[in-house]
C-alpha cells in the first residue's frame, strides 16, 4: 500500500505583471521514495522517511522553507492524515510555493497530473491618503 499525497505547485512572477500558475499533481509513494522533482534542484523536493498510522514524516529539500514555522535544521515535518503543509523556495527566477497534503493510502491507481492553469492577479486601484504637514 502506498501513501497518497497531492502537490499543488504555485509558480509566481517576481516582477509585473505577476502572473502566477498553478499545477495539482498525486503521488503515490513507498517509505524511503522521493517525489515531485523541480528543474532547478538536484533532486526532488520530498521523501516520505515513514509512515505511522494515519500520519507520515515528509523529508524536504535544504533549498525549500517550511511556512509558518520555524525553520528547523533537520527538514523533517510529521503530516497528519487531511493536513496541507505549504513551503517555499525563493532562489528561482520565480518564487514557488509548494502545498503538500497527505490525502490517504492508495494501491498505486494515481491519476496523471492536471494542466497548468493561468491564474490572473486581481489589479486594484488603491487610494492613497494625502500626506499633510504636522503644522496644517
Amino acid at each position: 500500500m502506498e501513501a497518497l499525497f497531492e502537490v499543488l505547485n504555485i509558480v509566481s512572477d517576481w516582477m509585473p505583471p505577476f502572473g502566477k500558475k498553478s499545477e495539482t499533481r498525486e503521488f503515490g509513494v513507498n517509505e524511503s521514495q522521493s517525489f515531485d522533482s523541480l528543474r532547478t534542484l538536484d533532486g526532488d523536493v520530498f521523501r516520505l522517511i515513514k509512515l505511522q498510522g494515519n500520519r507520515a514524516l515528509i523529508q524536504y529539500h535544504h533549498h525549500f522553507t517550511l511556512k509558518n514555522y520555524e525553520h528547523p535544521q533537520n527538514k523533517q515535518i510529521w503530516i497528519d492524515l487531511g493536513d496541507e503543509v505549504s513551503f517555499t523556495f525563493l532562489w528561482g527566477e520565480k518564487g514557488i510555493t509548494k502545498k503538500l497534503k497527505f490525502k490517504g493510502f492508495s494501491h498505486g491507481n494515481v491519476e496523471e497530473p492536471s494542466p497548468i492553469e493561468e491564474i490572473p492577479m486581481i489589479q486594484e486601484e488603491i487610494e492613497t491618503p494625502a500626506i499633510l504637514p504636522e503644522n496644517a
